[in-house]
């Protein structure tokens, strides 16, 4: 089994748990005090917003909120995998929607263009996993795919 898919096998139970019931999905880390993702009144007035949350053994955790469509984004040098925290929405892979729940996973290749779209009011928040660690470079918009 490889070190990403251990690693996520390991994590996504905790937000499982943690998903459906309303309240605010902990993150717990070993030798960190549990938190969870706390969003500024300006990330909150954005359509998105991503935060790094830590980096480690060959990947990169991030918080991202979404409150309305994102662009069709492709990462050409990153694997993704993506935990549906809170709220829903759709996601386009290989050009088909498909909705997505608190607790659900996508798993995004790397050079797989994908686009996310909240449904209802609410933000939609996620926990971006990127293999290797994200530097921010390593995203184009690409128009419908």
């Amino acid at each position: 089994m490889s070190y990403r898919l251990a690693a996520v096998l390991v994590l996504v139970p905790l937000f499982i748990t943690g998903c459906g019931g309303g309240g605010r999905v902990q993150i717990l880390t070993p030798g960190v005090d549990a938190r969870t993702v706390e969003w500024t009144a300006k990330e909150q007035g954005q359509i998105q917003s991503m935060k790094t949350l830590h980096t480690w053994s060959g990947t990169s955790v991030h918080g991202f909120r979404l409150a309305g469509r994102s662009d069709s984004r492709v990462h050409d040098r990153h694997d993704l995998t993506v935990v549906v925290l809170a709220g829903r929405a759709d996601v386009r892979l290989a050009g088909k929607w498909k909705s997505v729940n608190p607790g659900d996973i996508i798993e995004i290749p790397r050079g797989s263009p994908y686009q996310l779209d909240r449904l209802g009011s609410d933000a939609a928040e996620f926990y971006f996993i990127y293999y290797p660690p994200y530097d921010g470079k390593d995203l184009r918009n690409v128009d419908g795919k």
